[in-house]
């Protein structure tokens, strides 16, 4: 990874990487564990973890292996549904207090950021009020963000939005198409520098966005990187959608060429040559598929778009 114009981290998100611990159960220490002693990654991403026990387990190894860390929100937004631009006061006010409790737990693992993600794309509102909705969550959130890191004598974390599509058949969250995501991250950082944006690479053909086209928009506002697969070409599949399955799968989206095109584009925004960057494999293993497998592969494909792209 070395290479004179490619200074960027690499990371992997642990629970899609590993799916049985999505819920903060399961071979938590044993998956964790793996990634931390791989050097090919500096930045794993994890998520809540249920057991106090394990979670101080994990913490030690995390700061034995000198991996850097973020914390991921989504599995408690998917899992209990939260939403954060609801017109109910009631469910949004819930959504900002389980995700505050999850803030605390981000500075506890020592993470260096949060990444959480919009709720749904109501049809009974308008998309005006519910971008209101969501500004006010999440200042909210940035604002308690502040408090727990003087609190703790931390460094701020970054907090994180990562734009997913607003498609019925996949994962129809607010934010959201790259050009409202950026007018709502220009918005939020007159008062908070310390949020930003997180494109991703498989859902941009879900939006129909064109990489190129979104990561120039949105270049300013990027604070992290994920890369996947999607299968938008059979219905049938079990991983049509969202669904994150590894790249160069037959029917899907993302092949060696179309990540090198990516990761030439990141190079060409000046994103690659800052080293406080990274960019994640977001990659699940289809039922009967090994993680390790999976994984294994993944850095195969990337390898090689470097060398297409010619950074490495």
């Amino acid at each position: 990874m070395a290479a004179n114009k490619f200074k960027t981290d690499i990371g992997i998100v642990s629970f899609m990487a590993y799916p049985e611990i999505g819920q903060g159960k399961g071979p938590v220490v044993q998956s964790i564990k793996k990634i931390a002693a791989d050097p090919f990654f500096s930045l794993i991403e994890i998520a809540h973890i249920e057991d106090a026990i394990i979670r101080e387990e994990v913490k030690k190894i995390l700061t034995a292996s000198s991996i850097r860390v973020s914390f991921g929100a989504h599995p408690a937004i998917f899992g209990q549904k939260l939403n954060m631009n609801s017109a109910d006061d009631k469910i949004r006010d819930k959504s900002v207090d389980i995700l505050q409790r999850l803030i605390d737990e981000a500075y506890q693992m020592n993470a260096e950021s949060f990444v959480f993600v919009s709720g749904p794309r109501s049809t009974e509102a308008s998309l005006e009020s519910q971008l209101e909705m969501i500004k006010l969550s999440i200042d909210k959130l940035c604002s308690y963000s502040l408090k727990k890191a003087k609190e703790y004598g931390k460094d701020l974390i970054d907090m994180i939005l990562e734009t997913f599509d607003h498609k019925p058949f996949a994962k129809n969250r607010l934010i959201g198409p790259t050009d409202i995501a950026v007018e709502l991250a220009k918005s939020i950082r007159v008062k908070h520098k310390n949020f930003g944006l997180l494109l991703d690479l498989s859902h941009l053909p879900i939006l129909g966005e064109d990489y190129r086209d979104s990561l120039l928009k949105a270049k300013e506002y990027i604070k992290h990187i994920h890369i996947g697969n999607c299968i938008l070409k059979d219905k049938d599949h079990i991983a049509y959608g969202d669904e994150h399955p590894r790249f160069c799968i037959d029917k899907g989206e993302i092949f060696t060429g179309q990540l090198a095109g990516f990761i030439k584009t990141l190079d060409k925004i000046g994103y690659l040559l800052d080293p406080k960057n990274a960019i994640s494999f977001e990659v699940k293993p289809l039922k009967g598929e090994d993680p390790d497998i999976t994984i294994a592969g993944s850095k195969r494909v990337l390898l090689s778009a470097l060398r297409n792209a010619e950074l490495i």
